[in-house]
């Protein structure tokens, strides 16, 4: 199931287990950096457009050319999608681990 439909009709599905934890946190990094973050800390322009493609699947270009309108419909969305808890995204994601942590 698609976690939004753009004005276009293409649908998108953010997967996070395409990207690996230090790619997702240093993304975070970037977007909340206060001004005193180092750069080597931060994503470069490049690692943001190479991330943004891995967890929706679109092509540069195509995230590129999205309208206002469907940017911050597709922002507000990925922000859903990163603080839903796990079992919905294994419930979303087709190539998301099912696989229960066992705690003793």
């Amino acid at each position: 199931m698609a976690d939004l439909v753009l004005s276009d009709g293409k649908e998108i599905t953010f997967d996070l287990s395409k990207v690996k934890h230090k790619e997702y946190a240093k993304f975070w990094r970037t977007a909340l950096a206060a001004p005193e973050t180092p750069k080597k800390e931060m994503m470069t322009e490049k690692e943001q457009s190479a991330f943004w493609v891995k967890v929706c699947g679109l092509a540069l270009e195509d995230i590129d050319d999205l309208s206002e309108h469907d940017w911050r419909t597709f922002r507000d969305e990925w922000q859903r999608v990163c603080f839903r808890p796990l079992e919905e995204h294994a419930k979303n994601s087709p190539s998301a681990s099912t696989t229960q942590a066992k705690v003793s």
